[in-house]
């Protein structure tokens, strides 16, 4: 796998490739965000400020693994919210971005047009 601009990984770095014809990878990265994962990590996590899960507590989890069909659809689901979700976020922002344009524009408009009555000395 070629990068497309530097990289860099901090240790303990998991990678992990489940079996195609067992566990779809989609549904393995939700599974592994949700709060049960997520709590597990935390219970078992070492470390004060940076928060570090290792290998056997990584092994420990008890991954709930449906047919393979519906761990497709829940892989596929949840990269579709996610998106959704991004989408969302950049439609606020440019609404965010169009609004306060638009109110200083009102404000500059309002600026020159007071300017223009005012007499010059």
């Amino acid at each position: 796998m070629e990068l497309k601009e530097p990289a860099v990984a901090i240790m303990p770095l998991f990678v992990l490739r489940p079996l195609a014809d067992v566990v779809d990878a989609g549904y393995l990265a939700w599974f592994l965000n949700q709060q049960p994962a997520e709590q597990h990590f935390a219970q078992g996590a070492t470390g004060t400020t940076v928060r570090i899960v290792n290998k056997p507590i990584l092994e420990s989890l008890d991954v709930i693994l449906p047919p393979l069909e519906t761990q497709r659809k829940i892989g596929s689901l949840a990269l579709c919210a996610a998106t959704e979700r991004n989408l969302i976020e950049r439609i606020s922002e440019r609404r965010y971005e169009l609004l306060n344009r638009q109110l200083a524009d009102l404000v500059n408009n309002f600026a020159q047009s007071h300017m223009n009555e005012r007499p010059h000395t």
